[in-house]
């Protein structure tokens, strides 16, 4: 079998000196680890807030808001983008966090911004995003002074869904939003019954938070006949419970087509922790270019870390892409 991923794995870690990793389960059969490339990876928190299902509060959404959502197509640049559609380079950069102005990746969703550099919620006509179930939000603040907050995006539908994007709003105790983030999904993908986490950063807890809420922006069905992603399998997954569930050592094997186009193709693999409850409470991403002549099975292996409860459960979901 050939290995593609030959890296040494990189650590976000916030475990104490009195901890150590565990070793992966016997049955493993990962013999290599990837380079990895962590977004939004849970590191170092306190106490988590106790927000659960049955006190969260939600401010009904607008049934038409949906914002103008460019995806990203083989030679656009941010550049082209901003031009195409008559918006500033640094606005365009303004309302899609994170992106990497330098690597846009095919099937990447970049929200247009308004006359004014803010997101707008209708800019043009866009089709009503389709039923993606989102869990309420959770936040926590890190020991490092940031609020993270998380919210788990279930697709219960038959088909994969693409292109997933939402905000999260931090609301006062009279339900006056008092910050917001926008935020794309870790993955561009959910395959059905599958789930993913939507997130967002905030600089620190604003002094009148109450709860949060999440909004879903934009989400596409994918036709298979058309569709741009790879079908690839998470053929075997194990992991270890670490730090008494605060963490995760994790090994996938991940099973690619033998037959792929000649080219280079980007492999995403997410991994979350799982609470009791259900909800996903830290994940780790990690990346990889495959080339066409690879055979076989990737294997990965990496930590992934609690924002706050125990890691009851792990899930493994993958998704690949032409990359050139």
């Amino acid at each position: 079998m050939k290995y593609v991923l030959r890296s040494a794995i990189i650590l976000v870690g916030f475990l104490t000196t009195s901890c150590s990793p565990g070793e992966i389960p016997a049955q493993s059969t990962v013999t290599r680890t990837p380079t990895l490339r962590s977004l939004l990876t849970a590191t170092a928190t306190s106490t988590p807030l106790n927000l659960d299902r049955s006190t969260t509060q939600f401010v009904p959404s607008d049934p038409t808001a949906t914002p103008f959502v460019h995806i990203v197509q083989q030679g656009d640049t941010l550049l082209s983008i901003a031009l195409r559609y008559g918006v500033g380079l640094e606005e365009l950069v303004l309302v899609n966090p994170g992106i990497d102005p330098q690597f846009l990746t095919l099937g990447q969703s970049l929200r247009i911004p308004g006359p004014e550099g803010e997101a707008v919620d209708v800019l043009l006509a866009t089709p009503t995003p389709v039923a993606i179930e989102a869990s309420p939000v959770r936040c926590f603040e890190a020991l490092t002074g940031e609020f993270r907050c998380i919210s788990t995006l279930v697709n219960d539908l038959p088909v994969a869904v693409e292109a997933i994007s939402g905000i999260i709003t931090l609301y006062n105790g009279q339900g006056e939003p008092i910050a917001q983030k926008s935020s794309d999904s870790t993955l561009q993908l959910i395959p059905s019954s599958q789930s993913i986490p939507l997130s967002a950063i905030f600089n620190e807890q604003p002094d009148e938070y109450a709860y949060a809420d999440v909004k879903i922006l934009s989400a596409i069905q994918v036709d298979p006949d058309v569709s741009r992603f790879v079908p690839v399998v998470v053929e075997e997954m194990v992991w270890d419970a670490i730090d008494l569930g605060r963490g995760a050592l994790v090994a996938a094997e991940i099973g690619i087509p033998n037959d792929l186009p000649a080219g280079a193709y980007l492999l995403r693999v997410l991994g979350s922790g799982i609470n009791a409850g259900g909800e996903i409470i830290g994940f780790r991403l990690v990346e990889e270019v495959v080339n066409s002549d690879s055979e076989g099975a990737v294997q990965v292996e990496f930590y992934i870390f609690s924002l706050g409860p125990p890691i009851s459960d792990v899930q493994v979901v993958a998704e690949m892409i032409r990359f050139d």
